[in-house]
């Protein structure tokens, strides 16, 4: 079995060879998931109530939930790349930024969707194993 620094070196040396990544990896994750920390902590800066009527934290909000939303559909860009080397020959299928976001696009919903599935079931097992340990 190779080890964990093999793997990680494998897949450094992958994500190289598709330069659709990159800006992928940069404008769809790593700058909104920096703005989606600076709003929260602006946010909740002093640990006080959030104060509803003050303009700049609606938006706050309405910013956090657009870095949210710019993380799941570079997610999903992620995912169509996955799936494009997938069935191509050894993933050596060259393609645009602007066609992986506009096909990423597509697959949003359903995977908002599946990820509120996936929580509901966590929670529900969560309380079905802590709520009869605590009785």
């Amino acid at each position: 079995m190779p080890t964990p620094f093999a793997l990680i070196g494998r897949a450094w040396k992958f994500y190289l060879h598709q330069p659709v990544l990159l800006p992928v990896a940069f404008w769809l994750l790593f700058l909104p998931m920096i703005g989606y920390k600076l709003l929260v902590g602006w946010l909740l800066r002093d640990g006080s109530a959030i104060d509803w009527t003050q303009s700049a934290t609606i938006l706050a909000i309405l910013g956090i939930f657009t870095s949210w939303l710019m993380l799941a559909w570079g997610t999903c860009c992620v995912l169509m790349v996955g799936k494009r080397i997938l069935q191509s020959s050894a993933g050596r299928k060259r393609t645009s930024f602007r066609t992986v976001t506009s096909q990423g696009r597509g697959i949003i919903i359903p995977l908002i969707l599946t990820g509120i599935l996936r929580d509901c079931y966590s929670i529900l097992w969560a309380l079905l194993l802590i709520v009869p340990g605590i009785i």
